[in-house]
C-alpha cells in the first residue's frame, strides 16, 4: 500500500474540494479526474509535471488535441493574479 506524502495530499484535497458536491457523496467519482489534474501540474521543486517524470511526456486532454498544446515560448505567470493583470491590459 502506498502512502501519499503530505505535500501531495494538500493539492489533491484542494482540487477535490472544488469539484465535489456540498454533501460530499460524489468524491469517489472525482478521484480519477483529480489525480489526472494533479499529474498535469508543474511542480515548483522540479519544474516538471509528474506525467513528464513517469512517462517522459505530457498527457493531453481532449481540449489539447482539438486546440493544440500551448506554444513552448508561451508566457509563464507566477500566479493567477499575474495572468489576470496581463489579460486585463
Amino acid at each position: 500500500m502506498t502512502r501519499i506524502r503530505e505535500e501531495e495530499e494538500e493539492p489533491l484535497n484542494s482540487i477535490l474540494g472544488k469539484i465535489v458536491r456540498d454533501d460530499q457523496r460524489n468524491w469517489c467519482e472525482k478521484v480519477p479526474i483529480t489525480t489526472a489534474a494533479y499529474r498535469a501540474l508543474v511542480h515548483e521543486a522540479t519544474g516538471y509535471t509528474p506525467n513528464r517524470h513517469m512517462l517522459n511526456r505530457e498527457v493531453f486532454a481532449p481540449l489539447d488535441i482539438v486546440a493544440g498544446p500551448p506554444p513552448r515560448n508561451a508566457d509563464r505567470y507566477q500566479s493567477t493574479d499575474d495572468f489576470v493583470a496581463h489579460i486585463s491590459r
